[in-house]
């Protein structure tokens, strides 16, 4: 049976078990598209996968949330120079990936110019779960630094507890913000269990 669902030309989806990421890819030939699949399930990719083949698809696809995004580089009416520019104009941060059975070092250069973060030979395709884990892992520290960023430029109590739990483990620690002044501003949940005491009492303090 097929890794997916070719019964129509819109959203591609295969549903396992509960995935870790979901990703989207863009691939117009069925056997590529299995073998990227199994070779991302064999580097210890959980995944959620939408294959699209067409510009449509891919415009219906990009109304939606991505991990990362996967896309080959020649499709007839589409291609990966395409894809990059409709993902880019709707999403400036998701990580793109294009892989390609062969590709020059100009061509590469260019995909690289216009948002591609990483271009690579499908004759390397085993490399591309590792890849992509690189990539998920940069892009969720560039989104922790703008959330301190935010944080930082506008302070709140609750922020400041939130950015604390997501830096040391959430539900592990318990956090109590406290103003120059010496006043308790705010405390978490945690907190609240380790000192015996409901957050009005706490702040009172």
């Amino acid at each position: 049976m097929s890794m997916f669902d070719r019964s129509n030309e819109e959203l591609m989806i295969d549903k396992s078990e509960k995935p870790d990421i979901r990703i989207l890819l863009i691939e117009d030939s069925p056997d590529d598209a299995e073998l990227i699949k199994f070779s991302c399930s064999q580097g210890g990719l959980n995944a959620e996968w939408h294959w699209v083949d067409s510009k449509d698809a891919l415009g219906l696809a990009l109304n939606e949330s991505w991990h990362v995004i996967v896309s080959d580089y020649r499709m007839p009416g589409l291609g990966a120079e395409m894809a990059i520019e409709m993902i880019r104009a709707r999403n400036t941060s998701v990580p793109v990936i294009v892989v390609s059975h062969d590709i020059s070092e100009d061509d590469t250069v260019k995909l690289l110019d216009l948002g591609a973060d990483d271009v690579l030979k499908k004759s390397a395709r085993a490399v591309l779960p590792r890849i992509i884990k690189r990539r998920l892992s940069r892009f969720a520290g560039q989104a922790q630094r703008n959330a301190f960023g935010a944080m930082i430029a506008s302070p709140t109590p609750s922020g400041i507890s939130r950015l604390f739990e997501s830096l040391t483990g959430r539900g592990r620690h318990g956090v109590v913000v406290v103003s120059p002044d010496g006043q308790i501003d705010f405390a978490n949940e945690n907190a609240e269990k380790i000192l015996g005491l409901k957050q009005d009492a706490i702040t009172q303090h």
